[in-house]
């Protein structure tokens, strides 16, 4: 279930002005004002419309300086051929969607959640394709015997880091993938258990 959705549509802003009405009340004519601009705002994709908007113009310069600042209610709607009812948010010049009531600091919060989530999923996908990196190129260009036998014999058979001896793997400190050697300067000795908590990172 998606707690806010994003719009991406068309909308179009524009004003119209109401025409002179005279209303009979009783035997008197009330006089509405000649003109009365109006803001017009339709939100729209190529699917469903979700909703026409009228507000003054000092009204709609108040909603869109308030949502630089914090997610703004824009207004209740009522997509053609959908029974739910939605409410309508502008944010920094996008709208969302959402199908309970919330307040702008609500809307704000899931936002800022569902963006640290979409970072966090980048920084893994990275994290992965610099693995696979230094993995190839660990496999194009393996470490020298010579080097392995200097690198065994400097650090003493154990882990740089925790003096283990179970489980040794020769860790690159710069990675391949980063511009790295297989030379003696570039190599250490490190355990299973700390090679794999290290990761992608530069040095030990």
């Amino acid at each position: 279930m998606q707690l806010i959705r994003e719009i991406i549509g068309v909308v179009v802003e524009h004003l119209y002005r109401f025409e002179q009405v005279n209303t009979l009340k009783g035997e008197a004519y009330k006089n509405v004002p000649e003109s009365n601009p109006k803001i017009e705002l339709i939100l729209s994709d190529n699917k469903y419309t979700y909703g026409r908007y009228d507000f003054t113009p000092s009204q709609w310069e108040s909603i869109k300086q308030q949502s630089d600042t914090i997610p703004t209610r824009v207004g209740r709607s009522y997509v053609h051929g959908k029974e739910e009812e939605f409410h309508l948010f502008m944010y920094k010049g996008l709208y969302y969607l959402t199908e309970i009531e919330m307040t702008g600091d609500e809307v704000l919060l899931a936002l800022k959640n569902i963006w640290q989530s979409k970072k966090n999923k980048l920084a893994r996908e990275l994290d992965r394709i610099k693995a696979k990196a230094e993995f190839e190129g660990s496999v194009r260009a393996p470490i020298p015997e010579d080097v392995q036998t200097i690198v065994w014999h400097r650090d003493g058979g154990k882990c740089v880091k925790c003096g283990g001896t179970q489980n040794l793997e020769f860790d690159h400190i710069i990675p391949l993938s980063k511009g790295g050697s297989n030379t003696a300067r570039n190599i250490q000795l490190l355990c299973e258990h700390c090679n794999r908590s290290k990761g992608a990172r530069i040095g030990g």
